[in-house]
């Protein structure tokens, strides 16, 4: 827990020190640069979250980033300091977009990257799926892992009493995947909109 406390620490003195030549950055460059895409396909992992990082210079330089989701998950760790990393760019004025392509889906941890956009899209064939938090080390559900990240969402702008029935319906509670798409991202303010 402590090296998680220490990573993460030491990401964010990267980003401000950074944040320093973004805005150095947007005023030499009033043109704007194309946003770089990340591209997330696959399991999260630490090599994911590496990727990340390193396209964190580009993207301040361009003062946006795009990051393209098709992950079914993965691992907590490395994907909440993805989060916490694209809210930190977010608050320093960085646009952050996420999106989740046609045919695409963010299962499980994927949905705390898709969540820290503050533009978040998806096709109308994709999906995103939730279930409960399972505990690192013994491997059964941690409910109140389960009900940290549905505060996480809520405090992202998805609808707290579609949360409080899922909570209420145990989704938390267990390792079952339920998915959503369609209409049904929007409505839930898992997204900000759809397109075909």
């Amino acid at each position: 827990m402590m090296l998680h406390a220490r990573a993460i620490s030491a990401i964010f003195l990267i980003v401000s020190v950074c944040a320093g030549f973004a805005n150095m950055a947007a005023a030499t460059d009033a043109g704007g640069s194309k946003p770089p895409v990340y591209r997330i396909s696959g399991p999260i992992t630490a090599d994911t979250l590496a990727g990340l990082l390193l396209q964190v210079k580009p993207a301040m330089a361009a003062g946006s980033i795009v990051l393209e989701l098709d992950s079914p998950g993965g691992e907590m760790a490395p994907a909440r300091i993805m989060a916490d990393l694209l809210g930190h760019l977010s608050e320093r004025g960085m646009a952050v977009h996420t999106d989740i392509g046609p045919g695409s889906r963010c299962l499980s941890a994927c949905v705390l990257i898709y969540a820290a956009g503050e533009v978040r899209t998806a096709a109308a064939t994709a999906s995103i799926g939730l279930h409960g938090v399972r505990d690192g080390r013994s491997g059964e559900v941690d409910g109140a892992a389960g009900r940290r990240l549905a505060g996480y969402l809520g405090s992202r702008g998805v609808a707290k009493g579609w949360l409080s029935r899922l909570e209420d319906d145990g989704v938390f509670d267990r390792l079952t995947m339920t998915a959503f798409t369609g209409n049904d991202l929007v409505t839930t303010g898992l997204a900000h909109s759809i397109y075909n």
